[in-house]
């Protein structure tokens, strides 16, 4: 297909990405700590460190690591933490040494972290002191653990309050002499001997549920991290400035997005404030509200709950110019209360964990709600296909396929799954999509969640879209169920109003075949650890309803 996107990119964003403007991510960082020295990088509860102090830190880590753990390039390093400091000092000193990083969900359950750590075979885990419990009795082959408390970095007052305050409400107790301290381990001031690693090296085994099946690793490199930060931060360089902004991180690095935030936005020199806690909102407006943020990231049911947070239209967003959106579609009347109350539209975008993750973003340009994903990144292809590979012209849809620099190498030990996804050198997303004649992109929803109805294909989001229609909604979701020779379409709704005011609602939108044969009412939806609706939980709770409402 012709790049018909180009036509349609931003003045000053270039088609494409120099990939040689770092060798590595390690490389990567000392430059960017050298350029902003004494700016602030990152800071967790009011504290901040510069990049000069982040340096020093991670270059004593990485010591520990290398002399006293023996640790070298192509060895597996866990991190099990929320968004605070000390994850950033693990992250880049495990990078800068070329020890492959596993990023782990803090609110696993010890059966889903004993599974994980089972197959990535991590020889050190980094854990903040609040999940030890759940690692101490697993069968496990982890040789070395290290445990940080949540006041690290706090000033000695504050750290030993917020210790004191943590550990009555947030700790098990757990052996503690048995584990080294993450303090004591910058103070070895071992001289780490950096190697000029490869672009190729693995920088991370990031899991992911994945186009298909159960999750599993993505194997990442030091290439596709640094040539996705380099793509978004092309994209976004016309409107923000070097050293001037200030990045508020309330996804959880863990995951995908997230991380690659934290790389794009440390690459202009931004302060980023990390938030632990999301959830926590007044906390969170705390950490914020006088912050004079720049840049914000979230998924839809995130901005949704800050609007909905007292005391959030208080807070100072003179400054706000870019609020990016990813992880799931965003919904029109959530883009549209945000922009009221903060002036700024929400900007969405697309990726995966197999792509780094960005794909397509819109333009920073964009003034209004369009409902697409966006514009291909630079450097970055995308096609339309139909299931045989076939790709299909404009305004079609068809599975969104991607090539770019920032595609995944595979999965790890799943060559069977690998070959499923990756087609000569073709991502295959799992997610419908079509493109118009500018070259925007609009996802119509996920393979595995396309419904079918009697031979017709029935996309939730659409039916989604139309139930969020109705003042009373505040919350929907919808997903398909077996049923005969056929399927259901199953609707989850969080409001007060009748089933019979919902079914009369979707027929001033709806042809008969999409209209819900099923309607659940539930007081909150069910999430995942980034507030991404859990279309898994929502199954298991409607195989307890009958099929009552079926024609």
């Amino acid at each position: 297909m012709e790049k018909i996107w180009l036509k349609s990119y931003p003045k000053n964003v270039p088609s494409e990405i120099n990939l040689d403007k770092y060798n590595n991510l390690g490389h990567f960082f000392d430059k960017i700590c050298n350029k902003y020295e004494n700016d602030v990088a990152f800071e967790s509860f009011g504290c901040g460190v510069t990049f000069t102090e982040l340096r020093v830190y991670v270059d004593s880590f990485a010591g520990y690591l290398q002399k006293e753990l023996n640790m070298t390039k192509g060895d597996v390093l866990g991190i099990m933490c929320p968004n605070l400091t000390q994850y950033v000092i693990v992250l880049f000193a495990a990078l800068k040494l070329g020890i492959i990083v596993v990023n782990i969900n803090p609110l696993f359950t010890p059966f889903e972290l004993e599974k994980q750590l089972k197959e990535s075979k991590p020889d050190t885990i980094f854990i903040l002191e609040n999940f030890v419990d759940k690692l101490i009795n697993l069968d496990t082959k982890v040789n070395n653990v290290i445990v940080s408390k949540i006041g690290d970095f706090h000033g000695k007052l504050k750290s030993i309050y917020m210790n004191f305050i943590n550990r009555i409400y947030n700790v098990k107790a757990y052996p503690e002499h048995t584990f080294a301290k993450f303090l004591d381990t910058l103070n070895y001031r071992y001289d780490a001997e950096f190697e000029n690693l490869d672009s190729n090296t693995v920088a991370f085994l990031q899991y992911t549920g994945g186009t298909t099946g159960n999750p599993k690793a993505a194997i990442l490199t030091h290439k596709n991290i640094l040539a996705n930060m380099l793509q978004g931060s092309y994209w976004v360089k016309p409107l923000l400035n070097d050293r001037n902004e200030v990045f508020v991180n309330p996804l959880p690095m863990y995951h995908i997005f997230s991380l690659a935030s934290c790389f794009m936005f440390f690459s202009i020199g931004a302060k980023s404030i990390l938030i632990a806690n999301p959830k926590d909102t007044s906390m969170f407006l705390k950490q914020i509200k006088n912050s004079k943020l720049s840049i914000i990231i979230g998924v839809n049911t995130l901005f949704d709950l800050l609007i909905r947070t007292t005391g959030f239209k208080k807070t100072d967003f003179s400054n706000l110019k870019v609020s990016l959106a990813g992880g799931m579609p965003v919904n029109e009347d959530v883009a549209k209360r945000w922009e009221k109350v903060t002036n700024c539209h929400i900007l969405e975008a697309y990726g995966l964990t197999e792509s780094s993750p960005a794909v397509c973003v819109n333009p920073l340009t964009t003034t209004e709600f369009n409902s697409s994903i966006g514009l291909p990144l630079p450097s970055t292809e995308v096609s339309i296909r139909q299931e045989d590979g076939t790709e299909l012209p404009i305004n079609q849809i068809g599975e969104l396929w991607v090539k770019g620099p920032q595609v995944m190498q595979g999965y790890f030990n799943k060559p069977n799954e690998t070959n499923l996804v990756l087609q000569d050198d073709w991502l295959k997303t799992g997610d419908m999509a079509l493109m118009d004649e500018k070259g925007f992109v609009y996802i119509k929803d996920r393979i595995k969640d396309l419904i079918i109805v009697s031979g017709f294909n029935v996309y939730p989001s659409e039916i989604e879209n139309v139930l969020l229609r109705h003042p009373q909604i505040q919350h929907a979701a919808v997903i398909g169920e077996k049923y005969k020779y056929t399927e259901s379409i199953v609707a989850f709704i969080c409001s007060d109003i009748s089933k019979e005011e919902v079914l009369e609602h979707c027929r001033s939108y709806l042809t008969n075949y999409k209209i819900p044969r099923k309607i659940i009412f539930i007081d909150s939806m069910p999430k995942t650890s980034i507030g991404k609706i859990s279309k898994a939980k929502l199954r298991k709770i409607s195989a307890s309803h009958a099929l009552t409402n079926i024609e």
